[in-house]
């Protein structure tokens, strides 16, 4: 893994399950499936996107990952 791009990053990802991941290394913090199957209005999922993305680290996250990045969406 290399973080010399992090702080050129503007990427956010949704997983398969429908988690929001603001780094490939970060960890998974909003589960949007599930709040979509709760019947949230379309304003409150607006609302808690741009919550999160507002939290997307600037310098990518450290973490113990091991993948290599293209095995978890990079």
């Amino acid at each position: 893994m290399s973080r010399s791009f992090c702080h050129q990053c503007n990427r956010i990802r949704v997983t398969a399950e429908g988690k929001l991941k603001l780094c490939l290394h970060h960890p998974v913090d909003c589960d949007l499936r599930e709040l979509v199957r709760s019947g949230a209005e379309p304003e409150e999922i607006q609302k808690v996107l741009q919550e999160r993305i507002l939290q997307k680290p600037r310098d990518g996250h450290t973490t113990d990952e091991s993948r290599p990045m293209w095995k978890i969406g990079g």
